[in-house]
């Protein structure tokens, strides 16, 4: 979801001239951008040449903690974010990563343990910038991203209700995007950005 809105911000941004996806099944055609498909997320080794050195990097990858095994969220959380920076690591790109809301290394919560391991890791290398998003709920743009049913109108309840009285627990998608591409453009002071310094930029 979040990958994809990004990737939306970036096609009409004119400060964009060359966009590069990597993905594991093929998604788009859409001129402009070129679609690598790499099924193994632990070894980027064969893509190397077509992935490095790029001026921004966007890693969108999460996963909700119940839908898989807590081997299986720390391999997509943290592992194959570490294969992925080892490889493209450069002083000329900037690295913004999609984190989460109370994300911790020192947290009793497995959850936040590992994003905010995730987080302290990829700092150590050595990129041209990092910025941390740790976006709290997010509301889906695309309103198909959301699974229909009761939970579905649940998720609208509460986003409608708490996106102006709670401004620091939710956000659009559009609206992560949008503050995504401008922090990786133009900077921030703030290299981990909460959900609220998120929706301010907007």
């Amino acid at each position: 979801m979040v990958g994809a809105e990004v990737l939306q911000e970036c096609l009409v941004n004119p400060e964009i001239k060359e966009i590069t996806v990597v993905t594991r099944k093929p998604f788009i055609s859409i001129e402009g951008v070129k679609e690598i498909v790499h099924t193994n997320f632990l070894d980027f080794s064969k893509i190397k040449e077509e992935i490095i050195d790029h001026d921004i990097c966007f890693y969108c990858i999460g996963v909700y903690q119940g839908e898989v095994s807590k081997t299986k969220f720390i391999e997509i959380t943290h592992t194959s974010l570490m294969a992925f920076a080892k490889t493209i690591e450069s002083d000329k790109t900037v690295f913004c990563l999609f984190s989460a809301q109370g994300a911790n290394s020192s947290s009793i919560i497995f959850f936040a343990r590992w994003k905010g391991k995730a987080e302290e890791d990829v700092m150590q290398f050595k990129f041209k910038d990092f910025y941390a998003f740790r976006a709290s709920y997010i509301h889906p743009l695309d309103e198909s991203k959301l699974k229909k049913g009761w939970s579905y109108k649940l998720y609208e309840l509460f986003y409608h209700y708490f996106k102006d009285r709670f401004p620091e627990f939710c956000i659009s998608s559009n609206q992560l995007a949008k503050a995504m591409l401008h922090v990786a453009l133009h900077g921030s002071d703030k290299k981990i950005l909460e959900n609220l310094d998120i929706r301010k930029i907007n």
